[in-house]
């Protein structure tokens, strides 16, 4: 698909670039890149989440409030998430507890 001149692949790898940069805590690097991608107008698509509940495929995009159930959503994405904190506790033998991974 072309987007102003500018087709996925280029436009992916103008964001695998800022990744990398960003990734590397080279900020200005990556608002180098970013700032080209506005010059020529590239721009990356949002990205969705979908979910099938009962038949039904429900779209999501970030910061996304549209959606009936939003409060609901993110009050269990929030339980989901200090349960998975709590699961990734780990014991240093002596009753401390550190985080595995967060």
């Amino acid at each position: 698909r072309e987007k102003d001149g500018e087709n996925e692949e280029d436009v992916s790898r103008y964001v695998l670039l800022s990744n990398i940069y960003s990734g590397k805590a080279r900020w200005d690097a990556a608002a180098r890149i970013h700032r080209e991608m506005h010059a020529l107008r590239v721009q990356k698509e949002t990205g969705q989440s979908w979910t099938e509940i009962a038949q039904h495929v429900h779209v999501f995009v970030p910061g996304d409030q549209e959606h009936p159930f939003t409060e609901d959503i993110y009050r269990v994405i929030a339980v989901l998430i200090e349960e998975i904190r709590k699961s990734m506790l780990v014991d240093d033998g002596r009753g401390n507890y550190a985080g595995a991974f967060w």
